[in-house]
């Protein structure tokens, strides 16, 4: 601005002249090449950001408004529109604006805030390159529209670099889009120091004011002193909108510093307050307009003013640093902005100043403090060390710059109060840093690539501390009563974290891959080199920060998730079984883990891998660390392959299986972001399961005999117990309970055939049993349930275990041939703890595939009516009910015939359970049942409708009941199954059903007549349990009434019992036939048939009571 003038009705300001408009070169040209538009861009990025730190947003960016100078020299105009932000508010919503230009939330009536010119700046540049708005129709309705629900479609000439810039400006979520100071350190608007030079040379040139406005230059600084002290004039962060400045006073009592005040005067009374004080920091971080001062020092051109504001800032940090005593929140407040400050300014200061203003800035950063602020804050002070990567490696090559960066990035990592934000950061908006770091790895600098692998090292092992995600394994967390479940916002972060770390895994894995994995093999050689050198390491030497355990972290990580590395590392890592003697325990940790890693991908020997673990299982003392990792170096060795196994045999007797491990710094190296996958006790367990099931597999019952043999021996029995009470001190993964639940199954089989290890298997059984069944418990079940499926947890967790106690449990059960000490052993233990109502607990709440656990469940009612009481008492028929087990539609039919016998021997084992059956109403689906085209089925249906009825009458009016939708009734049912032509079974359960259905009153003889022809036909059925079933039912059906009688006289009844008395070869029906024909003989029709047919079987049944010796059939 040149001049300005009032006159009544109007304010005039008079500028310089600018001979053209953007809109025009659009007329002209229709579109402009990359490089004119980056020109462009960045003059416009200038133009905003001053703007906006000044709290005013245009809200009417449009081509039109964009004026070009003389000198290409482009200045934004027009703010009829413009609109400052007050201090308690970021956010408008009046509409402004043209329409072609608007960002969604405007067109939407949405509140907005200053990212709204940032969509409009989009726009113009996307327009520049490509000749038209990215949503053009002269519609404003469907304008509006592909507005807010179009995507931007982007020229597949446009480079990926300027794709990438307006992709971040023309992000429909404001939350999402580009913003400051992220714009400024975008590749595409970043300026090279040459660039930067001349375009600040070129501004310097058109902002020089003509000779005649010297005496204007003197009344603008007045009037800007005015401006200065209106807090809307204030510097502002234009994320935030906050004022840079604390404590505020009256504008009587501080004078605000105008542009031509005596900086240099203000650094130097800010240093004379500071020195010589620990607590300096105080006063300065009291000043009222320190932020303003820090700010006007970072942006302006006297160099000697802005080295001693960088030193008074960096000597007061550190004495924060120091400080005894936490901040106050205002102190806090401040020095939050001043590193956001430094890092929204570093570029600048590193492009335009010295190296040494750039390494004060830098130092300041790397200070433990501040850190705790905004979250942008992190990913900011990222990206800042990323561009300086860029830029020190690229194009200044300064190694002590560089070397200082790389510090301050490990400072970063390590001890970051916000780990997460940091890390996330890293893996998902600045992933190029990685491969920053592998292509370090060569630099020729020793000390660059040593900070590169601490970095790489960080990045797959951070610090555990900063990680709040870490809790107990299920079983142990079960086991402590004060335990409680963990927050679903705990375990979503651990969800969340574990694919952080898998990501970052991968990722410098494939950096590694392409460029630094010679390098970093290179490193290790020579570490081992100094190594084999050096005496042996001593044991106590728990050193985790060496290089070599910094190069094994890097090189095992990768390796884990890249058969490609394993492979190109193979020649490597077979070294480190020569110097494994040289490492402390932590090299010696990450090496044998690395030889595992490539045993697993078949790049290491045999004969390497059971020497490793041999001489590992003799050292002394022993440290459960690396016993881990050689059990997990064998048990890669023995998977797949029988000879190891049966070498492995005699390794047993080395395991080394402690009860407890509470060593802190096992659970650091096991802890990798903050989390574990597995426990320090896991892999003997995994070595200890492989090398038995190859052993059974392949028949070598022997060598199984021998590993017994062993465990008794050392008593890891005993250790197996108290892994299953607690998890040894938290050692044991859901996986290493899995693969122990497994080991004890193969035992187990294995002892149950066994004579010889039968009776301290019995003994062992009064303590294994309990802790089975105790990790069926509710708190348990919960605990690996919510652990994240990532790690082992989950509902299939949860199926793999209750399968895995079943199948041990059951064995007994199962087996033909078994002692009978054992099973009665078994059968009180389970009783004793609860296991029926613990399983149908499980059963209820969670969806499991069933078949397994009620077959179990069917074995332990039909061994004992203790058993079918605890089913019933824990609801067990309602579940039958729910989970609709006796509908074959839904479940398969071998599921349904064990639901069949559970239920019949329920009702079989006491009447006291007949309230709870008819409480389920399983009536419906025992009738459809009867009629399945299934004969087992029908055959179990008819044994528990005969079973329904053994102890009372109870059901008798259910069974004649008309049931929906056939409206047939479960007599019905036995009709037509007496009469089944195929199904021997099938006839001779419902010939047992409708003999009970007639047992104990006659309220069911007229329903069951039609049964009598097929009744009599049955007692010359092949099936001798089917002679006696209907026998027994033609004899029941005159039990209580002669309702039948003529019935039964019609088709020959009695006749055919005395038939069946005196033909039948087998005992039992010939009881049952003898003394149903005398319950026919109570009525005198039944009486008068046999004498009309036989008039002398009175002496015929004589003859057979002489010349019988059985009591009964004489009694008969």
């Amino acid at each position: 601005m040149l001049d300005s003038f009032e006159t009544e009705g109007e304010f005039c300001m008079v500028t310089e002249y600018a001979p053209g408009e953007l809109f025009q070169i659009l007329e002209d040209d229709h579109q402009l090449p990359e490089d004119e538009i980056k020109k462009i861009a960045v003059q416009l990025i200038q133009a905003l950001h001053y703007l906006h730190t000044n709290r005013i947003i245009h809200r009417d960016m449009k081509p039109q408004n964009i004026l070009v100078g003389p000198k290409q020299q482009i200045k934004l105009c027009d703010f009829g529109f413009a609109r400052a932000i007050s201090a308690d508010t970021n956010v408008l919503t009046s509409i402004k604006g043209t329409p072609l230009y608007m960002a969604p939330e405007l067109v939407k009536e949405q509140p907005y805030n200053h990212t709204v010119d940032l969509w409009s700046l989009g726009v113009i540049l996307y327009e520049l390159a490509v000749g038209r708005p990215p949503f053009y129709t002269d519609k404003i309705v469907s304008l509006i529209q592909l507005i807010v629900n179009e995507n931007v479609k982007y020229p597949e000439t446009m480079s990926d670099e300027f794709k990438s810039f307006l992709s971040g400006l023309l992000q429909k979520d404001p939350a999402k889009r580009m913003t400051w100071p992220e714009i400024l350190q975008h590749p595409f608007a970043r300026e090279t120091a040459v660039q930067m030079q001349n375009r600040e040379a070129l501004e310097r040139q058109v902002r020089r004011l003509p000779t005649f406005y010297e005496e204007n230059l003197r009344l603008l600084a007045n009037k800007n002193d005015a401006l200065q002290r209106s807090v809307e004039w204030k510097l502002v962060d234009p994320e935030t909108s906050l004022v840079l400045r604390t404590n505020q006073k009256s504008h009587d009592e501080v004078r605000m510093p105008s542009q031509v005040e005596d900086m240099m005067h203000v650094w130097k009374t800010y240093e004379a307050d500071t020195a010589g004080l620990d607590a300096g920091f105080v006063r300065l971080l009291d000043a009222p307009h320190l932020l303003v001062h820090v700010t006007q020092a970072l942006m302006g051109e006297d160099m000697a003013c802005l080295r001693t504001a960088l030193y008074v800032v960096h000597r007061a940090l550190q004495q924060v640093s120091k400080a005894s005593h936490p901040l106050s929140a205002a102190h806090v407040t401040v020095v939050h902005a001043l590193r956001a400050a430094f890092l929204g300014h570093l570029p600048r200061i590193m492009m335009h100043t010295s190296r040494d203003n750039a390494l004060q800035m830098i130092r300041s950063l790397m200070l433990p403090v501040g850190r705790e602020g905004p979250d942008s804050n992190c990913a900011l002070e990222i990206g800042g060390i990323v561009w300086l990567l860029q830029e020190t490696n690229v194009v200044v090559a300064d190694v002590p710059l560089l070397s200082k960066v790389l510090k301050w990035l490990g400072t970063t990592l390590d001890h970051a109060d916000k780990s997460v934000v940091v890390y996330d950061a890293i893996a998902h908006d600045k992933p190029e840093l990685i491969p920053m770091l592998c292509g370090l790895l060569g630099h020729h600098d020793a000390t660059i690539a040593t900070y590169a692998v601490f970095a790489l090292a960080s990045l797959v092992h951070p610090n555990e501390a900063f990680w709040d995600v870490d809790m107990p394994f299920p079983v142990t967390s079960a086991a402590s009563l004060s335990s409680a479940a963990s927050s679903p916002d705990k375990l979503q972060r651990l969800r969340s974290t574990y694919a952080l770390r898998i990501k970052l895994h991968t990722d410098v894995s494939t950096a590694l891959f392409k460029a630094g994995l010679e390098p970093l093999l290179a490193n290790v050689n020579v570490e081992l080199a100094t190594a084999q050198a050096c005496d042996e390491a001593d044991d106590d030497d728990d050193d985790p920060h060496t290089m070599l355990t910094n190069v094994l972290k890097v090189l095992f990580y990768s390796c884990r998730v890249s058969s490609p590395v394993s492979k190109r590392a193979a020649a490597t890592v077979q070294q480190f079984h020569t110097v494994l003697d040289r490492l402390n325990r932590s090299e010696r940790y990450f090496a044998l883990e690395c030889l595992a890693v490539c045993q697993r991908r078949g790049v290491l020997s045999t004969r390497t891998s059971l020497a490793l673990f041999r001489h590992e299982m003799a050292r002394r003392p022993r440290h459960a660390l690396h016993h881990s990792a050689a059990c997990s170096l064998l048990s890669e060795t023995v998977e797949g392959d029988e000879s190891v196994a049966m070498a492995a045999v005699d390794l047993v007797p080395l395991l080394f299986l402690p009860k407890h491990h509470s060593s802190a710094r096992v659970h650091d190296l096991l802890n990798c972001f903050g989390l574990r996958a597995s426990g320090v006790a896991d892999s003997c367990v995994i070595v200890l399961y492989r090398v038995v099931a190859s052993l059974m597999k392949h028949g070598h019952s022997d060598l199984v005999h021998q590993v017994l043999i062993d465990l008794e021996t050392h008593d890891h029995w005993t250790v197996f117990c108290a892994l299953l009470e607690s998890g040894g001190d938290d050692g044991l993964s859901p996986w290493g309970l899995f693969c122990l639940l497994k080991l004890i199954r193969s035992l187990t089989e294995h002892m149950t055939e066994t004579d010889q290890f039968l009776p301290p298997h019995l003994e062992r059984q009064r303590t294994l049993v309990p802790l089975l069944v105790s990790l069926l418990r509710p708190a348990h079940i919960q605990h690996l349930l919510v652990w994240p499926d990532v790690v082992g947890g989950g509902l299939q967790a949860v199926k793999a275990m209750v399968h895995a106690i079943v199948k041990i449990v059951s064995m007994p059960f199962m087996l033909a041939d078994v002692s009978e000490e054992l099973v009665f052993r078994t059968q009180e233990l389970l009783y004793e703890s609860g296991c029926v109502g613990l399983l149908l607990g499980i059963l209820s709440q969670h969806a499991l595939e069933m078949e397994l656990l009620v077959k179990f469940l069917a074995r332990l009612v039909t061994s004992s009516p203790h058993f079918a009481v605890q089913f019933v008492d824990a609801h067990g028929l309602a579940l039958v009910k729910s989970q609709r087990l006796l509908e074959p539609a839904t479940t398969p039919p071998h599921l349904v015939q064990d639901a069949l016998v559970l239920l019949s021997h329920i009702a079989r084992s006491s009447r006291a359970h007949y309230a709870s059956i008819d409480a389920a109403n399983l009536m419906p689906e025992l009738r459809d049942l009867l009629q399945s085209p299934d004969p087992t089925l029908r055959a179990k249906a008819c044994n528990c409708v005969g079973n329904l009825s053994r102890h009372s009458n109870h059901f008798y009016d259910h069974f004649a009941q008309p049931l929906p939708p056939t409206q047939t009734s479960l007599v019905d049912g036995l009709l037509t199954c007496v009469q089944d032509p195929g199904d021997v079974l099938t006839r001779r359960y419902a010939c047992f059903a409708i003999g009970n259905a007639a047992f104990y009153t006659d309220q069911l003889s007229r329903a069951l007549q039609p049964a009598i022809p097929h009744l009599v036909h049955h007692l010359h059925d092949p099936d001798v349990k089917t002679r006696s079933n209907a026998a027994a039912a033609l004899g029941n059906l005159v039990r209580q009434s002669a309702t039948c009688c003529v019935d039964l006289v019609v088709h020959h009844a009695p006749y055919s019992l005395l038939e069946c008395a005196f033909d039948e070869t087998d005992l039992a029906p010939r009881r049952i036939a003898l003394f149903s024909l005398g319950n026919l003989c109570e009525y005198e029709l039944c009486r008068q048939s046999m004498t009309s047919t036989d008039a002398l079987f009175g002496h015929s049944l004589q003859g057979l009571c002489d010349d019988s010796t059985d009591d009964l059939v004489k009694k008969y």
